[in-house]
Order: structure tokens, then sequence, then C-alpha cells
């Protein structure tokens, strides 16, 4: 988002004031913010706080530019900072346990990320415990069912699910995360009921269309699966993970083709995704033989076929193949060349040990 001329003006202004008036560095973070400006935003924000300690939104808006750049450990302790604010004798004391209460959401959602599922639950109840009485919980209500879906208590889950449509009816995310719920527990029916409405209240969501293919697909309705995974890649095709679920969708439902333009599409928003998996595999490679494959989308068409279990050894054999016949396999696109010559260096391999 970029500011339009005014402003750009009261953004001038508040940033040539704001070092000598602390007073102004809040609304100078906030406007540097919206344009997109989060090194500088992060000065205003400290400016802010040096002057208002107790300014719980200067913590929240820093701990969210941090948790994007990367930088959790700042952000989780800039979050867990902002939660110890006392509210006493506070000017807006409501707007502040707003605050506080999305600083402890977002604490959550950085444990859940990392896989802390207990201790994201920990702060979601905290987070309940001190939200005001408007504060809109649906997203919170939806974190809390996700983290109980993780640890496998599926009746807690259902709960807080549950919870998050009735604070608001139309809210997209409980109607995916519930229905991939009811999916799990065998009620089909409305598991799909779900996943169409969420369609319904917003068709322009690609998203939604991936959560209802995923579902046609463990199914085993392909074609329809294949039709959902199409109109969602169409729809957020700059996004790489819809993008690579849609060509694996189609190629279960073996229309290889249109899955092979998108596992070039695929390719092409994140050149770097197969050379990450195979350095984490193999890290005793050389990483100039991993950089050097050039056709990404053939391997990553060639990585979908494989359980899970053979990924290793596959990626391993993949690097003793002579670049000649790999150059051939690759121009040919020719995955039935590709698994035979790993077939048979395998073979190879094993009778020489």
């Amino acid at each position: 988002m970029r500011v339009g001329s005014g402003m750009a003006e009261m953004l001038h202004a508040v940033t040539t004031l704001a070092p000598s008036k602390k007073a102004y560095g809040f609304l100078g973070g906030l406007l540097l913010q919206e344009n997109s400006r989060f090194s500088e935003a992060l000065h205003y924000y400290k400016l802010a706080i040096g002057s208002r300690p107790t300014l719980a939104s200067a913590y929240l808006n820093t701990g969210i530019i941090l948790m994007n750049q990367g930088r959790t450990e700042e952000a989780r302790r800039t979050f867990l900072k902002c939660s110890e604010i006392p509210d006493e004798n506070l000017k807006d004391p409501h707007a502040h346990k707003s605050s506080v209460t999305s600083c402890l959401y977002n604490l959550g959602k950085l444990y859940h990320e990392q896989g802390h599922y207990e201790e994201a639950l920990s702060v979601y109840k905290e987070a309940i415990q001190k939200m005001p009485r408007q504060f809109a919980p649906q997203s919170l209500y939806n974190m809390m069912g996700e983290a109980y879906m993780r640890l496998s208590k599926l009746p807690e889950a259902e709960h807080w699910y549950m919870e998050s449509l009735r604070s608001k009816t139309d809210h997209i995310p409980a109607h995916l995360t519930y229905g991939k719920l009811l999916a799990l527990t065998g009620r089909k029916s409305e598991a799909e009921k779900l996943f169409l409405k969420a369609i319904e209240l917003d068709p322009t969501k690609g998203n939604c269309y991936m959560h209802y293919g995923q579902f046609l697909l463990e199914e085993a309705r392909l074609i329809e699966a294949a039709e959902m995974a199409k109109k969602a890649a169409e729809l957020d095709s700059t996004e790489f993970d819809v993008v690579f679920n849609a060509a694996h969708m189609l190629r279960q439902a073996s229309l290889n083709e249109a899955a092979e333009k998108y596992y070039d599409l695929a390719a092409r928003l994140r050149p770097n995704v197969s050379t990450f998996l195979m350095r984490n595999t193999f890290r005793g490679i050389d990483s100039k033989h991993v950089i050097g494959i050039r056709h990404r989308s053939v391997f990553c068409f060639f990585f979908s076929f494989l359980p899970s279990f053979l990924l290793p050894v596959s990626l391993d054999l993949l690097f003793w193949i002579p670049t000649k016949q790999l150059n051939s396999i690759v121009k040919s696109a020719s995955l039935k060349l590709l698994f035979l010559e790993l077939d048979l260096l395998s073979s190879s391999l094993c009778k020489a040990t």
C-alpha cells in the first residue's frame, strides 16, 4: 500500500518532527508500516515505546513486523513484554486490552508455527481471559481449534471451531479447518457443505478451492478434484503451495500434461525449493551439483510420484546418473526412463556392495 499525496505530506512532517518529539513516534511508525518501510517503522515504534512504555499497540506492531521479517525471538520477547504491561491508570483501557489480546494471539501463532502446540494453547487461553468484550475472537478460537487438532484432541478442536463460527458465521478459515476435522472423523457430507460454503462466501479465494479439492481427492473423486485444483491455481497463481498442490492433484487424475505445466510454474515461483530439499537431505553432497540442475519442473514432477520414505534414496541416486543421460531424460521429460535409470542404478549399486 502506498500513501497518497496528503498522507505523504503527513508522513514527511511526522518523520521530520519525530526524532525531536517522541510523541509523534507511533503515528510515524504507523504511516511508515503502511508504506512498507518496515525498518524505519521499527525505529519510530521504538521512539513511541520510549515515550510511553505502556503503549501496547506499539509493541503489537513492532512484534508483527519482526515476525514477518523472520526475527522470531525478538518478536517473541516483544509480544511477551506487551502481555506483561499492567492495565491500571491507562487513558484507553479497552484499546489497551485489545492490543494486549492481539499480542497474545500473535505470540500463540508464533509458538504454533514452531510446533509448540501446548505453549500456544497456554497463550491462547491467557488471551481469552484478557480479551475485552469488543474484541472479535473468531481467529483466536479457530487457532485454539487448530492447536488441539495438532495434539489429536479432536473433541476440544471441534468445540473451538464451533465457537469460532458462532462468533462469526462467515469466518472462512473456520469453515475450512472444521471441514477438515469433519472429513477426518467420517462426517463427509457435513464437511463437503462447509467447503462449498467457504467457496460461496468468497469465490475469489483459491485456498477455498484447494481445500475442497483435497477433500475430493481423498474421496477418490479425481476429476472433480482436478477441476478445483485448476481453479485454485488460476486464482492464486503466485502462491507456491497452491500451485504445487494443484499439480499434484492433476497428476493424481492422470492429467499429466496439465500437471507438468503447474509443476513448471511452481519451480519458477521457488527456484531453490528442490535445492533446499536436496541440501537438507544430503548435506555431504557438494552444492554445485544441486545448483547445476536447470530443469527443476521435471524433478518436482518426479518427486511427487514417490512415497515420502523413498524420497531420500531417490535424491541420492539422482546425483549418480551421468550428466549426458540426465540431460537426455530431462529433454524428453520421460519419467518412465528416469524411474528405469534409478532402478537400474540402484541394482548396480546393490551388486557393487
